[in-house]
């Protein structure tokens, strides 16, 4: 306000301007077997410095949501420990600019099967040559099995190999008429993190030759009432 003060503007100051944090993607969830993980991850925008915070809940913390202890649990992505259980997640997403309103993402369940067991196996059992036998088992665990049925006989000198029947990738298959006797036996997998996979013990199916007659009684004459 003193006369002859020339006035002056100082440099320019910008306040940018974000959207608040917005979440476009959270990786789904899944199953695993016991002792398996999971990778989890996050898309987001808005403030340029967003801070993430995992947090999980299972029964272990009676339904408490708790900060993940895993490395990588501050950051967009991570992957779970070793998991024994279903466990739940989300994550928390925040950011030091004023303004800016925190977010928690969607729940993701991670859904813990126990590990593959086979619970029963068709029985072996006789046939003669050119027979066909039913091959089935009952397994449980991973929600995703694969199944493998191997053979072995004297054609393969004793090696297991893969089956080359229609349906020796399922849970049961005939086999193709056979002509000498078979061994058979299936390998359960699963395309799940943790799962264990396992052989089903060994089915034998015996093949013998058709019945021969090798004698019959000669036919002949008798009176009324006789025998033969």
């Amino acid at each position: 306000t003193e006369n002859g003060c020339e006035d002056i503007y100082s440099t320019v100051v910008e306040v940018e301007v974000y959207e608040d944090i917005v979440i476009s993607n959270v990786s789904p969830g899944g199953s695993i077997c016991a002792s398996g993980t999971w990778n989890l991850s996050v898309t987001a925008t808005g403030s340029p410095n967003i801070q993430y915070q995992w947090q999980d809940s299972s029964a272990t913390t009676a339904g408490q949501w708790v900060n993940v202890s895993e490395t990588g649990g501050n950051t967009a992505s991570f992957t779970t420990d070793q998991l024994t259980q279903t466990t739940y997640y989300r994550v928390f997403l925040s950011a030091i600019e004023p303004g800016c309103e925190d977010v928690f993402s969607s729940v993701v369940t991670v859904v813990v099967t126990p590990d593959i067991s086979i619970s029963a196996i068709a029985n072996g059992g006789s046939i003669c040559t050119g027979g066909t036998w039913n091959l089935s088992v009952t397994a449980s665990g991973a929600p995703n099995l694969n199944y493998q049925w191997q053979d072995s006989s004297a054609v393969s000198g004793g090696q297991w190999v893969n089956v080359s029947e229609t349906g020796g990738n399922t849970a049961s298959f005939t086999t193709d008429p056979l002509t000498m006797t078979t061994y058979y036996r299936v390998f359960v997998s699963a395309t799940e993190s943790g799962c264990e996979d396992i052989y089903s013990t060994a089915v034998v199916v015996t093949v013998t030759p058709h019945i021969p007659v090798t004698a019959v009684a000669n036919s002949g004459s008798r009176c009324t009432g006789g025998t033969r």
